[in-house]
């Protein structure tokens, strides 16, 4: 089983949902394909008849819905597999076209009869800086009126550069609005239309997942003036940004109680405040740095509390307030 990585969690975190699957899917896949599809009725796929392999990649995703057909013919199962990618890879088509047959064998075996094998579009998402093109597999020259009788395989090949890909939902749009960003940051005040969006229906999920991947890879704090100084959508940011770092502390406290390191619990703790500390008021002044340096894990536990209830630095200063 490969393991995920930041990247891959935010993307399937978001678009794992199939409200948001399906807004995305049905802007982005061809409308030749796309109008026939009952986008309504999306389904994450079944297990009985998708590939074993394919089940246990816990970064591919995989729906279903019913495909039209003229003349009011029964619809064909209609399904989707969703792979994102950070880099190149250049059998990715090989490695498409294993998944497709494994998946269409299993579905044989699984109903034990003939029937016609599901419909099934590849799409492969590509959220890394290095260009690449692809979509196609099949011979590599001109075999002229040959050419009909070896197989030619494609996919769907996207770019969260490009911004017809960064559409769909609230969600969706912030999931692929800073994947793989050199400037996560940046790109996340770029989303605050699609954040505030969010952040008025109650999707604390999704804003908790974009957050937390912007503290995850992006170096440094999270700018004071990350969206211009506007205060709801800055109130907002810095109030799940703080979650994030109290989460960040508790697993740093586990982690120091689990290995008997105090050490490591209290350097935890020192980053947390100074981060979220950070990002409400700017710059730490150094006589509050060195008051926590001073102190023991156990007493900057409750100066976590103390500082997500103040208004201004002076209330933190030693001697202050």
């Amino acid at each position: 089983m490969r393991r995920t990585n930041p990247h891959d969690t935010l993307f399937r975190a978001i678009l794992g949902r199939v409200p948001d699957a399906a807004g995305w899917l049905s802007r982005v896949v061809p409308a030749v394909i796309g109008d026939r599809v009952s986008w309504s009725e999306l389904c994450a796929a079944s297990g009985d008849d998708v590939d074993r392999r394919l089940r246990e990649r816990r970064t591919d995703l995989v729906f279903e819905a019913p495909f039209r057909l003229d003349g009011g013919a029964v619809p064909l199962r209609f399904r989707v597999i969703v792979e994102h990618q950070t880099r190149r890879d250049p059998w990715i088509g090989v490695r498409l076209l294993d998944r497709l047959v494994r998946g269409w064998v299993d579905h044989a075996r699984a109903r034990r009869r003939a029937g016609p094998l599901p419909l099934v579009l590849p799409i492969v998402v590509h959220s890394g800086d290095e260009p690449w093109t692809g979509g196609e597999l099949g011979p590599t020259t001109e075999l002229g009126e040959a050419t009909g009788w070896f197989l030619h395989f494609r996919w769907l090949h996207l770019s969260t550069r490009d911004p017809q890909v960064v559409q769909g939902t609230p969600a969706a749009r912030a999931c692929l609005g800073v994947l793989g960003r050199p400037d996560v940051w940046r790109a996340l005040a770029a989303q605050r239309d699609a954040l505030i969006a969010l952040d008025r229906v109650g999707d604390e999920a999704a804003i908790e997942a974009v957050i937390r991947y912007a503290a995850q890879v992006q170096s440094g704090p999270m700018p004071a003036d990350l969206f211009g100084g506007e205060a709801e959508a800055m109130t907002m940011a810095k109030s799940y940004y703080s979650k994030e770092w109290r989460a960040q502390w508790r697993a740093g406290r586990d982690e120091g109680r689990n290995e008997g390191r105090d050490e490591g619990r209290h350097e935890a703790l020192l980053e947390a405040l100074s981060d979220v500390c950070a990002a409400r008021f700017g710059e730490v002044p150094t006589p509050l740095l060195e008051l926590w340096r001073s102190r023991p894990a156990t007493e900057l536990k409750g100066w976590v509390t103390r500082l997500a209830a103040a208004t201004s630095l002076n209330e933190l200063l030693p001697g202050e307030g």
